[in-house]
């Protein structure tokens, strides 16, 4: 066995002190021994600052305490309940500033009343006759109110018309809608003209209701209805709006006074002229339209004494119901007294 070198030797031994004189060694090494429990360096603990004061305990109220508020508080709750709330304007009563193009070309008049209804919003039953094509040309755009009075005009040209029914917009043929429950004006109204169907009542003062109505046959459409009521002196007419502001102009121009009279003499027989006349004015001329207006007679009668004669200026109605009533009290002999 050769020998060891003195220098090896030597960093042997140094080796063997160094491990030895180290703690973390020595415990590593003694903890291979039996009975031996290595021991760990304790971990450093924070330093001890100043100790959190715990919160005090809530003493509970006894029963029937109500605790105090401040009394700004107080006055600022008050305020606030006396100040009304701002209500917000919902969006559908804001006016629709949309304008859109209505330009069709020879499109099903179902798609039309599609595009109308997404346009307003509004629900249609649409009957099962209304069935057509129609063409609109609008190069400009419109607003929506203008866009649905062109979708009344469409339906008004095809021969249809809307009747609206609570929440919903029936689209029926305009000859139906007489029969429908449409909307009815007692006077004129100062409204924009449109396409719709209504019912006008048009009350008269002077004219006969029977001869409007002979005159306002021709310029209504065929699908309309035009009744002319005479007891009251009343034209009921059932058309568009539009035809209707066309109807009220020409029956105030017409319906002046002396329009539709005549003249007639009637001979008087078995009574005298002078006191049937009176007796015959006292009757029609209480015949008045309208309450707390001065009344207005319709028939004037002056007897004329040298014929004994009635002459009566009236329409042609007022003078069949005088001659009728002059039969009943003039023309009877009188009976016999003995």
């Amino acid at each position: 066995m050769e020998r060891i070198p003195r220098h090896l030797l030597c960093l042997l031994l140094v080796g063997l002190c160094l491990l030895a004189g180290n703690p973390v060694a020595r415990a590593a090494y003694l903890a291979g021994e039996e009975g031996v429990t290595p021991s760990a360096p304790k971990a450093a603990q924070p330093p001890a600052g100043p100790r959190a004061r715990k919160p005090a305990a809530v003493k509970p109220h006894p029963k029937g305490h109500v605790p105090k508020i401040p009394v700004q508080a107080q006055q600022k709750a008050l305020s606030q309940k006396k100040k009304p709330r701002q209500q917000e304007t919902p969006a559908s009563q804001e006016p629709d500033t949309r304008y859109v193009a209505v330009d069709f070309e020879n499109v099903d008049i179902a798609l039309f009343i599609r595009f109308i209804s997404e346009l307003t919003g509004k629900n249609f039953v649409v009957d099962k006759a209304v069935r057509r094509k129609v063409t609109i040309i609008s190069p400009t755009k419109i607003s929506v109110e203008e866009a649905y009075r062109v979708f009344e005009s469409v339906l008004e040209v095809h021969g249809f018309t809307t009747v609206p029914a609570g929440s919903v917009v029936k689209i029926v043929r305009a000859r139906d809608a007489r029969s429908k429950n449409i909307e009815t004006r007692l006077r004129e109204e100062a409204v924009d003209a449109e396409d719709k169907v209504v019912t006008q009542l048009i009350p008269l003062e002077y004219a006969d209701p029977n001869g409007l109505k002979k005159l306002f046959a021709p310029l209504i459409s065929k699908n309309s209805l035009i009744i002319s009521y005479r007891p009251t002196g009343i034209l009921i007419v059932t058309d568009v709006l539009s035809n209707i502001k066309r109807l009220l102009r020409i029956v105030r121009a017409i319906d002046v006074v002396g329009i539709g009279k005549e003249i007639s003499v009637v001979p008087v027989e078995h009574a005298t002229a002078t006191v049937l006349a009176k007796s015959l004015m006292s009757v029609f001329k209480t015949r008045g339209r309208k309450k707390r207006t001065p009344v207005k007679p319709g028939v004037k009668i002056v007897a004329d004494e040298r014929t004994n004669s009635l002459v009566i200026a009236a329409t042609e109605y007022d003078t069949l119901r005088v001659r009728q009533l002059i039969e009943l009290l003039a023309d009877l002999p009188r009976p016999d007294v003995t």
